[in-house]
């Protein structure tokens, strides 16, 4: 792909991220949540989107994830980036040293086209960074340890992309054919909920039709419920 061809893909991708967000925000403040944009690139490189305080007053620094992707499709994991050539020490976005975010508000969605003006189904579900860190720590690997397993003994897929199984339902994915070969720990979207501080739903031409918050559910006997 040139140059232009590239630029021409940034635009558009720029454009529908800004569609979601968007959305992101109608939806947040229809509920009665704050947010405040950031608009220093430098600290959004950093991973920080926006600043809430949901919960007793305390800063929660977020990261917003949507799959722009997976408009058409029932999406039922979420990737979680933990190695990238992009980054300096290979280290994805949940291991970057230099980020500063303490939650993810990882955002499935349906839209009627491509373009994603108009969106028919939203969902998020707010999760710290604690509890994915809490992921890693129980599988028992470091960061260092997960690329390695997915390198060295990975299945190789049809496609040229790679996958390694760590329980019967959370696995290790390499996209080995773009230019950043990124490593991601995909997890199941039920475990997201588990996991999450707050889940919403909302839906055309109904509005919210789910706000869920509290404490995570996720307890210490769950990876034995998956089968680790």
């Amino acid at each position: 792909m040139g140059k232009y061809q590239n630029n021409i893909v940034r635009r558009r991708d720029e454009r529908r991220e800004r569609m979601v967000r968007l959305h992101t925000d109608m939806v947040l403040r229809a509920n009665g949540l704050k947010i405040y944009r950031i608009q220093d690139k430098e600290i959004q490189k950093r991973g920080v989107d926006f600043i809430a305080y949901w919960a007793k007053d305390r800063q929660m620094r977020v990261d917003e994830k949507a799959a722009l992707t997976c408009w058409n499709r029932d999406l039922q994991t979420y990737s979680v980036e933990l190695a990238t050539r992009n980054n300096k020490g290979n280290r994805g976005w949940l291991f970057n040293e230099n980020s500063l975010t303490t939650h993810y508000l990882f955002i499935w969605f349906r839209a009627t086209d491509i373009s994603l003006r108009n969106i028919t189904r939203w969902e998020c579900k707010c999760v710290s960074k604690r509890s994915l860190l809490d992921i890693i720590r129980r599988i028992g690997c470091t960061q260092e340890e997960l690329v390695s397993m997915i390198e060295n003994n990975g299945e190789l897929l049809e496609n040229g992309n790679k996958r390694y199984n760590l329980t019967s339902e959370i696995y290790l994915f390499q996209s080995t054919r773009l230019p950043e070969q990124p490593i991601n720990l995909i997890i199941p979207k039920y475990l997201h909920e588990r996991m999450s501080e707050r889940t919403i739903v909302w839906e055309k031409g109904k509005g919210t039709i789910v706000h869920r918050y509290g404490e995570p559910t996720i307890g210490e006997r769950w990876f034995e419920i998956t089968g680790a």
